[in-house]
């Protein structure tokens, strides 16, 4: 019913929920993020233009994004694309790029988000973000485990930015081939969308959920 390698995951994700308590900056708030994709990263260096070269076409359509932004982004140096990439062939689905919008918008550092899986842009209470992101979390687990190359994927979420502000980020996700490997591109779309005063902060969340215990 379930493949091997979920099953493996799954088994190999609770046994590092289970020890992370004692590895040094695993935590980001109520989410376990172990820096384990080193080796993701230093494989994906000097591809970030290639993979851009292989989804221009789409940013422009979907994004318009023209070439007088595509240049400075293949160098890094524009602040106008919120987006990164990730492995998904790696355990956890590390990080392995992200561009200098991506730190700007959530006010973390690349050095923090490289190597590491994107769910501590997840709101910072379990339960809450369960139940606010559940469904979307599904969906973008079952993206990430089955690469079908050029498949893409549309997600709505909550997210939460290093200082606690949250925002609703429309993810575009889309699997591409660079060198051979599989990765998978996410470029977020920030919403000027209603907060809703009661998901607003973290402070109204822990008060809500307590009353609804």
């Amino acid at each position: 019913k379930y493949e091997l390698t979920d099953i493996l995951g799954k088994i190999f994700l609770d046994w590092l929920a289970e020890v992370g308590g004692s590895i040094s900056g695993s935590w980001e708030g109520a989410h376990f993020v172990p820096k384990i994709g080193s080796g993701a990263v230093q494989e994906f260096a000097g591809r970030w233009p290639s993979l851009l070269e292989k989804v221009s076409d789409s940013l422009e359509q979907l994004f318009k994004v023209k070439g007088d932004v595509l240049g400075p982004l293949k160098n890094n140096a524009s602040d106008t694309v919120v987006c990164a990439v990730s492995d998904p062939t790696e355990v956890d689905c590390p990080l392995v790029f992200v561009s200098k919008a991506f730190e700007e918008i959530t006010g973390y550092e690349a050095d923090f988000c490289l190597a590491r899986n994107c769910r501590f842009l997840q709101p910072n209470d379990k339960k809450f973000n369960a139940l606010i992101n559940g469904e979307e979390c599904k969906r973008m687990r079952e993206f990430c485990c089955k690469p079908r190359l050029d498949e893409s994927i549309v997600c709505l979420l909550l997210n939460e930015q290093k200082c606690g502000t949250r925002f609703w980020n429309l993810l575009f996700m889309t699997h591409v081939e660079v060198e051979g490997h599989p990765y998978i591109l996410g470029v977020q779309s920030i919403l000027g969308l209603p907060m809703p005063t009661k998901i607003a902060t973290h402070d109204a969340t822990v008060a809500i959920m307590e009353f609804d215990e």
